[in-house]
């Protein structure tokens, strides 16, 4: 676990410093984690229409987009933001 967490700690230094491969690494590091917590709380309705896949990509084009206010002001754990932008990503659908 420890080397899990030193991986994740470069790749957000490496972000935060503008590396494009680095930002690609740290959201896909994060895809399938994602879409399991989505599809276990997505409604049965809104599954019927969307896929989980679908919010992920929406919650990760959004996590893209305020990386870098992320980065700057790291207000909480990495995975716990874009666990909240998935959740908002799926609530936006409802």
């Amino acid at each position: 676990m420890a080397d899990a967490d030193a991986e994740l700690h470069d790749l957000i230094e490496r972000a935060g410093r503008g590396e494009h491969q680095a930002v690609d690494e740290l959201l896909a590091t994060h895809r399938q984690r994602l879409r399991r917590m989505v599809a276990a709380r997505m409604d049965p309705r809104l599954a019927a229409r969307f896929d989980p896949s679908d919010v992920v990509q929406e919650a990760l084009a959004h996590a893209a987009r305020k990386l870098s206010d992320y980065l700057r002001t790291r207000p909480i754990p990495f995975y716990p933001w874009l666990r909240r932008l998935a959740w908002e990503s799926m609530l936006e659908l409802h």
